[in-house]
């Protein structure tokens, strides 16, 4: 570089080097909204970009955490794009709500930048589950009988739901005369007289506390 110096008729000059030393910038990522969805739904192509002056942007790294992997696991975040323009997938666990925050990381190799973003996951009410069918039973006449339903016969999924129990005949009609059913310890007990002999089909119906049932027959 030359710096010349002129008082009007005479001038002087003198040249010295000038060295610009590159300082490596940050990556650049674009912010993300705050997402909303319910219970057992995925979240489907959630755009941002990346940028970096000095790297191309093909060549940024990328990583994802998530501060409750119990609701999003890492294997359940896909990023997907090439170049500056990205998305994210996400598929919270099934059954699974609540809040959490994910975190998006870009790396040139040396300096990183960050953005975060919320999900709230309603939660929807599921229905219970038949996962143990209960064993057909067999008395004779003028014996007491008595039957608890074992309590891993209805899964519900809900945390904090409650199950209810009722009971009927197949057809829909009351028990038979000699049968009672106490719901609070699911027990059926009677003693069926020599006109009670034959075989008799009852429904067990489990009701969770928004009313969605499932029956065993």
């Amino acid at each position: 570089m030359t710096l010349s110096v002129a008082d009007g008729s005479l001038s002087a000059t003198t040249a010295f080097a000038l060295t610009v030393t590159a300082v490596n910038d940050i990556p650049v990522i674009s912010d993300i909204a705050d997402q909303t969805t319910h219970e057992d739904n995925a979240i489907q192509a959630i755009a941002f970009t990346i940028t970096d002056i000095e790297t191309d942007d093909n060549n940024l790294i990328l990583s994802v955490s998530s501060s409750d992997l119990t609701i999003v696991s890492l294997s359940n975040i896909v990023i997907s794009g090439t170049g500056s323009n990205r998305s994210l997938s996400i598929t919270p666990a099934a059954n699974e709500s609540g809040a959490l925050s994910i975190t998006i990381s870009v790396s040139d190799g040396s300096l990183t930048a960050t953005t975060s973003f919320e999900i709230s996951i309603t939660p929807v009410n599921d229905a219970p589950i038949l996962e143990n069918p209960i064993l057909n039973q067999m008395t004779l006449s003028e014996n007491p009988f008595t039957y608890t339903i074992a309590e891993n016969t209805f899964n519900n999924v809900d945390p904090g739901d409650t199950l209810s129990y009722t009971v009927s005949m197949a057809d829909g009609s009351a028990l038979s005369a000699w049968f009672t059913f106490e719901p609070s310890t699911r027990t059926f007990s009677g003693t069926p007289t020599i006109s009670d002999v034959g075989m008799i089909t009852i429904m067990v119906t489990a009701t969770d506390s928004e009313s969605v049932s499932v029956t065993d027959v």
